[in-house]
């Protein structure tokens, strides 16, 4: 599938992986989304949790991106398959007239943590911007104490850059980035099984 057929139907970009369904935010999903940015827990290494009013500014933002043609920035839910339980948000933003390079950012409910739904989501989304999105990176920032998220793109194949050496990105975070290349769809089981998904749809 093209990328202007996917500018034109945005709900085709709805993805599963082996445990979870990633679909685009809709209405229905504006508490889901704000607990998420209230919930100091959440938030303790992205920035200050806001207040509910703010947030759902942010949802309505989100939707309204959702729905357009352009590619700027699109969100998911992921929920859990089989019960549709919510467990957090995926993330890809792109830069104006920049169309083949975009952020990811993940953020997960709490009782998401530590079961590996980090990792198979975001490793999905990441070879789904390669090989439906037609993306030659996929780049990430975070805080330089996050651990966890260190951890996690490494093992997706990403480069990590900490702040020391990328003083551009901003005092106390490190850049990631990842190519269809790092990715390593030779001898990644996962990015093979996601390769084979997304090439036959």
């Amino acid at each position: 599938m093209a990328l202007s057929q996917f500018q034109m139907n945005y709900k085709s970009m709805n993805f599963e992986t082996k445990r979870t369904r990633c679909s685009l935010l809709t209405m229905d999903d504006e508490k889901d989304f704000c607990h998420l940015y209230t919930d100091k827990k959440v938030m303790r290494k992205i920035g200050p949790p806001v207040s509910y009013a703010q947030a759902r500014r942010f949802f309505e933002r989100a939707l309204d991106k959702n729905k357009s043609h352009e590619l700027s920035q699109k969100i998911w839910k992921i929920e859990e398959k089989g019960n549709n339980t919510f467990l957090g948000i995926l993330m890809l933003k792109w830069k104006p007239n920049i169309k083949d390079v975009a952020e990811i950012g993940i953020m997960l409910a709490p009782k998401s943590n530590q079961k590996g739904i980090a990792n198979e989501a975001m490793g999905a989304l990441t070879d789904y911007g390669f090989i439906k999105l037609h993306l030659k990176m996929v780049m990430a920032f975070f805080d330089k104490t996050h651990y966890a998220t260190e951890r996690l793109v490494k093992k997706l194949g990403y480069t990590v850059i900490p702040p020391d050496k990328s003083p551009a990105v901003g005092e106390g975070k490190s850049y990631c980035f990842v190519t269809p290349e790092m990715r390593n769809f030779e001898n990644s089981a996962e990015a093979v099984c996601n390769k084979a998904k997304y090439q036959n749809k």
